[in-house]
């Protein structure tokens, strides 16, 4: 749910409930999907998305409950810290809107909008991949634009030197790949071709074993 295709209502249930509606969807897609296509082996799932869907990634691998569903996870631009991402991403109003915090700073416009409050700061961080990093044990590899300014760079770099002095991924399971001129999309020719194979090689070596390297 939150995804456009469906309809306003589809799209407008993700407001004030990111973190909960979509994650669980696709928990229980993960789980149908298993049980449903016999060729889909459970034990081998790798996670692939970017922004948005970067997030939901992030929020799988680190689930408290299902967080060994998944054994690799590529995470392009992700958004994991939202804390930081109200105060530095260029669509504040995405993340009042999708987590419930109508601020005047991020919509001023907004007919409820409010100073943010050290609750709402709390309610950020407590639905943050960030904060259930702890729990990561799929090894995962993050793409990132360095001009990024929907979703700025620095929250994947904290993310992955995070991930490395908690010690639970294996320092050589955690791959990091920065482009210095790309943006959001990581669309430049290096990002997109050299990102793809990256990927590719990463999901395989992960869940079938396949090197190459």
């Amino acid at each position: 749910r939150g995804s456009l295709g469906f309809g306003k209502e589809f799209a407008d249930a993700l407001h004030g409930k990111i973190g909960d509606l979509d994650v669980n969807d696709c928990i229980n897609l993960i789980k149908a999907s298993t049980k449903q296509i016999e060729k889909l082996d459970e034990n081998n799932i790798a996670l692939y998305g970017g922004s948005h869907g970067g997030f939901l990634g992030g929020a799988l691998i680190g689930h408290p409950e299902f967080h060994n569903l998944q054994k690799c996870a590529v995470l392009r631009n992700p958004v994991l810290n939202f804390p930081f991402m109200i105060t530095a991403t260029d669509i504040p109003d995405w993340v009042a809107t999708e987590c419930g915090i109508p601020t005047f700073q991020a919509m001023p416009e907004h007919k409820n909008a409010r100073n943010i409050t050290e609750e709402d700061m709390a309610h950020l961080w407590k639905i943050s991949p960030r904060a259930n990093v702890h729990n990561v044990t799929a090894a995962v590899m993050l793409t990132l634009g360095d001009c990024d300014q929907r979703v700025p760079p620095a929250q994947g770099y904290e993310y992955a030197m995070e991930l490395r002095a908690l010690g639970n991924v294996k320092e050589d399971n955690i791959e990091v790949y920065h482009y210095k001129e790309d943006g959001h999309s990581l669309a430049s020719p290096e990002a997109s071709a050299h990102g793809a194979i990256a990927a590719a090689k990463f999901m395989l070596k992960h869940t079938i074993g396949l090197g190459g390297y």
